[in-house]
C-alpha cells in the first residue's frame, strides 16, 4: 500500500542488487538462481514480494530423497525440534566430503504431550551422539523441560524465517 499510494511527503527508492559495483552481476544471478521468481526479483531488482504458495517449489522426491542413506561414522549429527500444531523433530547429518546435509529421520505428530514426544525422540535416537539439538525459541518452558526432565539439552534456534527459508533453498539447489 505504501508503494502504491505513498502518504504525502513520503517517497521510495528501489535499490537494485545488480547495480552493486562490488559484486559481479553474473555471480548474483547464479547466487539467486535457486529462488522463486518473486524472491529472485526482490533480491536482484528490489521488487516487493510477499511470501506465497509453496515455500520450497524446487523440492522433488526424485531428486532430493535418498532411500536408506548411508551415514558415515565421521559425519556430524544434529537434531531440530519444532513445538507447534505439528510437533516435529528432524535428524540430520553432514557429509564432510561433499558438504551435503542428509535428513535421515523424521518425527511428525499432533501429539501435544511433550514427555511422550521426548521419549519417542530418545527411542528413535538410540545411542547416537549429536553435536547439538536446536529447538523452537518460542517455547522456553518446553526447551527447559526437555533439558531438566529428559536430559535433552537444546540450543535456541534463530527465528529468522526468511533466512531459514533461503538457507534450505540453497541446500536444495542442484550444483552443476
Amino acid at each position: 500500500r505504501f508503494l502504491a499510494e505513498p502518504p504525502p511527503g513520503h517517497l521510495h527508492s528501489r535499490i537494485l542488487g545488480l547495480d552493486n559495483p562490488h559484486v559481479r552481476s553474473r555471480g548474483l544471478l547464479a547466487r539467486f538462481s535457486h529462488l522463486t521468481p518473486e524472491r529472485r526479483d526482490a533480491r536482484l531488482y528490489g521488487k516487493y514480494a510477499a511470501a506465497k504458495g509453496l515455500i520450497y517449489p524446487s523440492f522433488s522426491d526424485a531428486v532430493h530423497v535418498v532411500r536408506s542413506p548411508r551415514i558415515g561414522n565421521d559425519w556430524r549429527r544434529f537434531r531440530s525440534i519444532d513445538f507447534g500444531y505439528w510437533f516435529g523433530c528432524l535428524w540430520g547429518a553432514l557429509d564432510p566430503d561433499r558438504d551435503q546435509l542428509v535428513i535421515y529421520r523424521e518425527l511428525k505428530t499432533q501429539d501435544v504431550n511433550l514427555s511422550t514426544n521426548a521419549r519417542t525422540i530418545q527411542s528413535m535416537s538410540g545411542v547416537e551422539r549429536y553435536d547439538w539439538t536446536l529447538a523452537d525459541p518460542a517455547d522456553k518452558d518446553a526447551r527447559n523441560t526437555l533439558q531438566r526432565v529428559h536430559d535433552m539439552p537444546t540450543y535456541k534456534a534463530l527465528k529468522d524465517v526468511e533466512a531459514g527459508i533461503d538457507a534450505v533453498l540453497e541446500r536444495l539447489a542442484i550444483c552443476q
